[in-house]
């Protein structure tokens, strides 16, 4: 995926603008992982060193957000989208907790994206003076693994509180702890309807499970040999389907991507450089705003584990 362009996405977002990305060329210029790096030709301006904290932490933290692998990601500049599907839908609240939507489908519903996630990851001015940006980059991952456990798991709370009998087939399906086999993953497919879907997300544990089954150790559906955190699963009797492993997925889940939901994205994780005088201390926080919700349960399979 081809990163935004860090100036352009500040400048033309109507809530930060001009200003802002001026503020932080500001505290750039006095930011010492930016001095060193410009001494060390690594960027040619606090430009550049803008750009390339914002590569650091989102290229690989884009990897971890398996959360929007399972909902259908539209950009917003709004704090809210009206939708007019409604009946039997869920969203997440900015509280955080799950509401279901009233039952009448020709009602108009203000989808709200305004829940913010944030972090920041801080070094005292002895550990940053001499901190080469190779190290930055290294100890950055804190901030990386806690904004996507945050954003995963707003996803999977969304998941997990839809009721089950909103379900494709009106009850989750037995998922085998730590050993799906793959009848159970083709029964899961069998309770969609005139659908099916093209992600299927597990925990860790059953994702490598699903290497026990003679169907991806013949070579059929995936290749043993070549285990990432996904793949994708061609027969000529199905569509392709992309297998997603994460220790953040509690319940197996099927998902029509196109169908099932979608992520409101306000602001996409954004980074900056920050700078603490008095107190000697100095960082880089991340911060990013969205709202979500599900308006079709029935394109949504949940598994028991």
């Amino acid at each position: 995926m081809k990163l935004p362009d860090f100036k352009e996405s500040i400048v033309k977002d109507p809530e930060m603008g001009e200003a802002v990305y001026n503020r932080m060329l500001k505290t750039a210029e006095g930011h010492p992982v930016v001095i060193r790096a410009l001494k060390e030709g690594i960027f040619a301006d606090q430009s550049g060193a803008l750009s390339g904290m914002q590569a650091m932490v989102y290229t690989p933290l884009r990897a971890k957000l398996v959360g929007r692998e399972l909902l259908k990601v539209i950009p917003t500049t709004k704090p809210a989208e009206r939708f007019s599907r409604i009946k039997g839908g869920y969203v997440l609240e900015n509280s955080g907790k799950v509401f279901r939507t009233g039952p009448k489908p020709d009602t108009p519903f203000d989808l709200v994206a305004n829940r913010t996630q944030s972090s920041s990851q801080e070094w005292d001015q002895n550990t940053v003076e001499d901190m080469p940006w190779d190290l930055l980059t290294y100890e950055s991952q804190e901030l990386i693994n806690d904004m996507a456990q945050k954003e995963n798991t707003d996803v999977v709370t969304l998941f997990n509180g839809i009721t089950a009998t909103d379900l494709a087939g009106g009850a989750e399906v037995t998922i085998t702890d730590n050993n799906p086999t793959w009848a159970e993953i083709i029964t899961g497919l069998q309770k969609f309807k005139d659908q099916l879907p093209n992600v299927i997300a597990l925990n860790l544990a059953e994702f490598l499970g699903l290497f026990k089954a003679t169907e991806f150790i013949s070579n059929l559906y995936g290749d043993p040999l070549k285990i990432t955190m996904e793949f994708e699963a061609r027969h000529a009797a199905m569509p392709t389907i992309k297998f997603i492993g994460s220790s953040a997925i509690t319940k197996t889940l099927f998902v029509n991507t196109q169908r099932a939901g979608v992520m409101l994205l306000r602001q996409d994780v954004m980074t900056q450089p920050w700078v603490d005088q008095a107190n000697f201390k100095y960082g880089v926080s991340a911060r990013s705003r969205y709202g979500m919700g599900i308006f079709y349960p029935d394109s949504v399979v949940r598994g028991t584990h």
